[in-house]
């Protein structure tokens, strides 16, 4: 069971989600932003072109996210912010 704490330290960061083409390329980037340190959790449709990304606010910062490898310069994902709540 998470402390009060614990759980005031979360956000949850909505995702605008560009490029992907099939459900391999979602799961690809859920991948990516589950492997962060600070990330608690991550979903993305392809349906919906959008991910939410469940972090600790204390160890990760929401724009960090779009830093991660799996949105980098080399890669074929872009994301941007589309909202914070928490």
């Amino acid at each position: 069971m998470q402390s009060f704490q614990s759980v005031l330290m979360d956000k949850k960061v909505k995702l605008r989600v560009y490029g992907m083409t099939c459900e391999g390329c979602a799961i690809t980037i859920e991948n990516g932003l589950k492997s962060a340190s600070g990330v608690k959790d991550a979903s993305v449709s392809l349906e919906g072109k959008e991910g939410t990304v469940l972090i600790d606010d204390e160890r990760i910062l929401p724009e960090d996210l779009l830093k991660l490898p799996v949105f980098g310069p080399k890669s074929q994902y872009k994301a941007q912010i589309a909202g914070v709540d928490g």
